[in-house]
């Protein structure tokens, strides 16, 4: 997984990581951070999640969750 990668696309998008806690169902940005920074694991569910969000295309995604 490409963590640096995820941070960069999602600042270059301008989503905030509240608009991606909310989509993921955290109460705050917190959760999300966890998962950005590698605290946690991203969950299949959660990557597809954060694809449509971020409006992935199929090589970005590949480079993010699948490297």
């Amino acid at each position: 997984m490409n963590l640096k990668k995820l941070k960069e696309v999602r600042k270059q998008r301008k989503i905030t990581q509240e608009v991606l806690s909310d989509a993921l169902g955290y109460k705050g940005k917190s959760g999300y951070y966890m998962l950005e920074s590698g605290k946690a694991q991203i969950s299949i569910p959660q990557s597809l999640i954060i694809k449509d969000v971020l409006t992935l295309n199929d090589a970005e995604y590949k480079e993010i969750f699948l490297t």
